[in-house]
């Protein structure tokens, strides 16, 4: 397996494990040869907690702090194992739950307030076996979990801000 193709060119793989029971994947954004981004999402964050809950629809995008790049991190309407198997019962939710959301909200350190962040990324996949029963031919999209964890770039504080199961 290889990063979705929306993360092509914008991350750096520092660990790939296989196992009988699938793969992990985990990498950092980049852009413009370095790593500080802005986060603004659409979806709900846990009461009291930093991370978005699986709750509706979510899409979040990373803000390169150099030249504005938007690269999409986790759009729940065409992300993910779910999607890259065609339940088109789930895009339809999806999509008309993006259309009644609010505006983008801009993430910022509970810490010190700063809005600039490192971002890691770690992608779960079933084994090939699955995928290949399944007819998914779109195999480096289909992942089955999600983490995005943020570093803040001020202060360095630590936020896990998505943690999914997509299956």
């Amino acid at each position: 397996m290889d990063f979705p193709t929306f993360f092509k060119g914008h991350v750096i793989e520092s660990k790939h494990r296989i196992s009988k029971y699938g793969e992990t994947l985990k990498g950092c954004l980049t852009c413009c040869g370095q790593s500080e981004f802005a986060i603004r999402y659409i979806g709900k964050k846990s009461n009291g907690d930093d991370f978005l809950c699986q709750e509706g629809y979510m899409h979040a995008t990373a803000v390169c702090k150099v030249c504005g790049n938007e690269i999409s991190v986790f759009d729940s309407a065409r992300h993910g194992y779910l999607n890259a198997s065609g339940d088109t019962e789930l895009l339809a939710f999806s999509s008309q739950e993006a259309m009644g959301q609010e505006s983008w909200q801009v993430y910022s350190c509970n810490k010190c307030c700063y809005e600039y962040f490192k971002v890691g990324i770690d992608l779960g996949y079933p084994d090939a076996e699955e995928l290949e029963s399944l007819g998914i031919t779109e195999k480096d999209n289909a992942f089955t979990t999600i983490g995005v964890y943020l570093q803040c770039t001020s202060c360095g504080r630590k936020h896990e801000f998505l943690d999914l199961e997509l299956d």
